[in-house]
């Protein structure tokens, strides 16, 4: 029994490009809410390097200051 070809693809190639597509989409979607959860994790893990001593505190300081100057 043959393949059968539509528009010079097999419904292998049909099905794998529907999943290539599909792993496209989950990863843009993975990748945008990395991105957009960035920012609060950073921040948090920041502000705790500081209370527990890792960082210097005029470090944070410095930080929210170039922090409202972007948002300006």
């Amino acid at each position: 029994m043959g393949r059968i070809k539509i528009g010079g693809k097999t419904q292998a190639d049909l099905d794998a490009e529907k999943r290539e597509e599909e792993r496209g989409r989950v990863n843009d979607e993975s990748r945008a809410y990395l991105r957009d959860t960035d920012w609060p994790v950073i921040k948090a893990m920041e502000q705790w390097l500081i209370e527990t001593g890792r960082l210097p505190a005029d470090f944070g300081i410095e930080r929210d200051d170039a922090r409202e100057r972007v948002k300006e």
